[in-house]
């Protein structure tokens, strides 16, 4: 079977960008997630397309990049169908390959730079978009479990995937059939915002814990990670590289500062290392204030993974007298 290739499958592979209308071609009729958000992706690139939507060979032969029909995948055709006998190969953790892993296979790379106009980290983005959002919609679509162990905790209960919302795009059993290639355009500027929103939030991401970590190299006291931005996904990088670490200190969105106790392991999130003194637990305002003597003092948690007060240096001296207290 074959396994996952790196980025120099992206270099011989048709890119008619000088073109102002290439034809990508596609299935007719009922469609799903991994046709939807492959052209989706490819729009990207070749914004002023023409897409047909046919079953008729003739007319599919005659487009520049068809995708999720014809039976064959050869990308230096433009050829990127997994319905063939032995289908399309697989990555090395066995996910097999739909029409959107294969167009995310060759074009991803290029679909990132074209969304974040650029970027330093696009090697990272293509991977962490693959494994969040592409995978998912491939194993959906090849019938394979992510989740086999997983069942609701509520009987009837069951949450919409990625792929259920873009399928719920197709018209319903009693609607004429003309309305697919209605449908197919709105479902398809669905699939572009969620894809979008995907490779955007993957490039904070890394960009944030490119942050965390330069924190952690240029801490004073290894015990404090300061942070001067709120809403950095630091947990992974501040746990797993920074064992001396017992609290952050970060910006709020309403201008409060807070001190937050470091979990002992991503899979004991609610639990700290050493949490802020007991004394602190639920006290607000004046009656925080004069107990820790830190005057602008806000707020502790009753739980006491989190507190806060109005300035940087409230929280930095907040987190100094829990390890004080210690």
């Amino acid at each position: 079977m074959e396994t996952e290739g790196t980025h120099a499958d992206a270099q011989n592979v048709p890119r008619p960008y000088e073109q102002d209308a290439p034809r990508l071609g596609t299935h007719s009729g009922v469609f799903h997630t991994d046709d939807v958000m492959a052209m989706a992706a490819l729009l990207y690139l070749f914004p002023a397309a023409v897409i047909h939507r046919t079953r008729d060979q003739a007319e599919l032969d005659a487009c520049d990049i068809i995708l999720d029909v014809g039976g064959v995948y050869d990308a230096e055709k433009g050829r990127f169908d997994h319905h063939q006998k032995g289908g399309a190969g697989a990555r090395e953790n066995g996910v097999l390959y739909s029409s959107l892993g294969l167009i995310w296979r060759h074009y991803g790379m290029d679909v990132i730079r074209q969304i974040l106009s650029g970027g330093d980290h696009t090697a990272r983005v293509h991977r962490l978009t693959d494994e969040r959002l592409v995978q998912v919609v491939d194993a959906t679509d090849n019938g394979q479990k992510l989740y086999p162990q997983q069942d609701p905790s509520f009987e009837g209960i069951y949450g919409m995937s990625v792929s259920a919302v873009i399928s719920s795009f197709n018209p319903q059993w009693d609607e004429a059939e003309a309305q697919f290639d209605i449908c197919f355009p709105v479902a398809v500027k669905a699939a572009s915002a969620i894809l979008r929103n995907v490779v955007v939030r993957a490039d904070a991401e890394v960009r944030g814990e490119n942050l965390v970590r330069t924190a952690i190299d240029t801490a004073k006291d290894p015990r404090i990670i300061e942070l001067k931005l709120g809403g950095l996904k630091w947990d992974k990088a501040v746990i797993e590289t920074a064992p001396k670490a017992l609290f952050v200190t970060f910006l709020g969105a309403d201008g409060t500062w807070f001190v937050q106790a470091i979990p002992p392991a991503l899979s004991t999130p609610f639990e700290q290392r050493l949490p802020l003194p007991e004394a602190w637990a639920a006290l607000r305002g004046e009656e925080l204030a004069a107990i820790t003597g830190v005057e602008d003092a806000v707020f502790c948690h009753q739980f006491r993974f989190i507190g806060g007060a109005k300035s940087e240096a409230g929280a930095l001296r907040m987190a100094e007298l829990a390890i004080e207290s210690s």
